[in-house]
């Protein structure tokens, strides 16, 4: 018999070692990885020293005394956990609204960016078309939106300098930077799904890239040579042209992912992004009339 519960013990010391390689098999979180272990590791010692102790030369009053302790230990760490879990779990929902509320700004800029993309020329005919719209989702997922985004010139000149191509790229970076800004403050604090979401629009998106290659395309200089006569042509210029519909509004769902996520922990109307309001930052006069406003 005793040999029979040496072998036990060796089986079970041997399931630690298994149990602890396999553990990301369990969970991907290394918090729940170590409290399936710890539970594991005391749960079977009690049953261990229950069934095999006495082969396993432990005294009876030793015995008693032991599983006491081992109990205890399990409440002890148990509680602990609790405590810990309910404070980490606090503090991280404090660290994420705190870090989704100064999203307010960046995401205004980067839909704005998408706005006078949409409607150049004519704040008022912006106005009037995101007004067909009953919420942001249905905008920037309509075929309207798509048509006109694909169709743009980004070629075109904004200045005598300069085409829509550097000038979107330039705002659009400047969007990727305050995120990223954001990140490198709160990133500590956050879950993993959130600091996806936020780099994703901190530059990881593969729209960045586009405008990127469409600001190298409108610097390079192209020429025309006819009747001896050489002109600079700038054609057009749209890369957008070649993603897929379904890509397009992936990342478009990961926009409004975001913007949901900054309702949630905005406390007045006001301050939420939809379709009424962010076509449009308040003005001085309508926040004069808005007391929730903090000045």
């Amino acid at each position: 018999m005793e040999i029979v519960s040496f072998i036990i013990l060796g089986i079970w010391l041997v399931s630690l070692y298994l149990f602890w390689l396999f553990r990301e098999k369990l969970s991907k979180n290394i918090e729940n990885q170590s409290r399936f272990f710890l539970a594991y590791t005391l749960i079977s010692a009690i049953v261990l020293i229950i069934t095999q102790g006495e082969n396993l030369f432990i005294p009876n009053d030793y015995k008693s005394n032991l599983i006491t302790e081992i109990i205890g230990i399990v409440i002890t760490v148990f509680l602990i956990d609790r405590i810990y879990n309910y404070i980490n779990t606090k503090n991280e929902q404090l660290y994420r609204s705190i870090s989704l509320r100064v999203c307010r700004m960046p995401i205004y800029t980067y839909c704005a960016n998408w706005f006078f993309i949409y409607e150049p020329n004519n704040n008022a005919q912006l106005n009037v078309e995101l007004n067909k719209y009953e919420n942001l989702a249905d905008f920037f997922k309509s075929d309207d939106f798509y048509n006109k985004i694909v169709s743009y010139n980004f070629n075109g000149l904004i200045a005598v300098d300069k085409t829509y191509a550097q000038y979107y790229n330039e705002k659009m970076q400047n969007v990727a930077d305050k995120f990223q800004n954001i990140l490198a403050k709160y990133a500590s604090k956050l879950s993993h799904k959130d600091i996806h979401l936020l780099e994703h629009f901190g530059g990881r998106a593969y729209f960045f890239s586009i405008f990127a290659v469409m600001k190298f395309i409108s610097e390079a200089k192209f020429t025309v040579i006819k009747q001896n006569v050489t002109t600079t042509v700038m054609p057009f210029n749209n890369n957008f042209i070649g993603v897929d519909r379904e890509n397009f509004n992936k990342h478009f769902d990961k926009l409004i992912e975001l913007i949901n996520a900054y309702n949630e922990v905005v406390e007045n109307d006001f301050e939420k992004w939809t379709i009424q309001n962010i076509s449009k930052l308040n003005t001085t006069e309508t926040a004069n009339k808005n007391p929730s406003i903090e000045w």
